[in-house]
């Protein structure tokens, strides 16, 4: 009997232990800021879908994501010019400016800047063309002489060793499509409904209802408050704000109303709120909705 029991002890952990072993993959924290991240942009779905290909490991000091892993990006003003950007220049690499979001265990990259990258070698330091092998002792002589001139002590202009490298291989910023994207970010202004964004634009304090769209997609139309003006609403991105004010709307009958905050942005002629914070705003009657408790 002992030793029946000893056996099935024995099986039970060992199927703990690989259990155990199987772990989810690794995920960053929501509002993780990116800055000059580099890598690749991947289209899937016939280009419905755009993902960012890490060129280096990524971490928040907690987790970490491995080079070549594929976070996809959140629609945005900078996704849609780096599209743009990516169909005259397929294969193009990318320095990255953003943050990240997490919704249902799963990581997503809102991207507020996307500057392509070139590999090509400053021309300044490009190497003499070849030469022919009666000039060869000649060339490789003055070669010598301008590279021991370089840090001489009386020289012109003294470059460290490894600034020189560095600038053979350094990845040049093509800024000529970046332009209007350097600017500050604004906040939105009346009237919504007639607003052109040129950059993404701060929302805040603006009275808003989570509704759920046709494709079970959320959005918020914002609260008119029984003046007589268009609906607004703008498509919701994921992060754990939206996962959190889905489980609070969830829990109640009745649309909620919110009080939000959050970055607006145009991707392809719709607008689009990532949200940063949602308070539940009581009615106490006067208007249909929660009353106070």
């Amino acid at each position: 009997m002992t030793k029946n029991l000893i056996i099935v002890l024995t099986i039970l952990l060992a199927g703990t232990v690989v259990s155990s072993g199987s772990s989810k993959p690794q995920l960053l924290t929501d509002g993780f800021a990116l800055a000059g991240v580099d890598g690749k942009l991947t289209a899937k779905e016939a280009g419905q879908t755009w993902f960012f290909e890490l060129d280096s490991d990524l971490s928040d000091d907690k987790n970490v994501v491995k080079a070549g892993s594929l976070i996809e990006l959140l629609p945005s003003g900078a996704l849609e010019k780096a599209i743009a950007s990516e169909k005259e220049r397929p294969g193009s690499g990318y320095r990255l400016w953003g943050q990240v979001t997490r919704y249902k265990d799963k990581n997503f990259i809102f991207p507020r800047y996307l500057l392509p990258l070139s590999k090509e070698q400053n021309p300044l330091l490009n190497s003499l063309p070849e030469e022919t092998p009666v000039e060869q002792p000649q060339r490789l002589v003055s070669k010598q002489q301008s590279r021991l001139a370089i840090n001489e002590p009386n020289d012109a202009l003294t470059v460290p060793e490894e600034i020189l490298d560095k600038l053979k291989t350094k990845k040049i910023i093509r800024t000529d499509r970046q332009r209007k994207s350097t600017g500050a970010v604004k906040t939105v202004s009346e009237p919504i409904n007639k607003l052109e964004l040129e950059q993404d634009s701060i929302l805040a304090d603006r009275t808003a209802v989570l509704v759920e769209r046709s494709d079970s997609r959320p959005e918020f139309v914002l609260d008119a408050i029984g003046r007589n003006v268009p609906n607004v609403s703008f498509q919701l991105l994921p992060c754990e704000a939206l996962e959190e004010t889905e489980r609070r709307q969830s829990g109640e009958p009745d649309h909620l109303r919110f009080k939000i905050a959050g970055l607006v942005t145009k991707y392809e002629g719709r607008y689009y709120l990532l949200l940063q914070r949602a308070t539940r705003v009581y009615s106490h009657g006067n208007f249909g909705g929660s009353q106070s408790q």
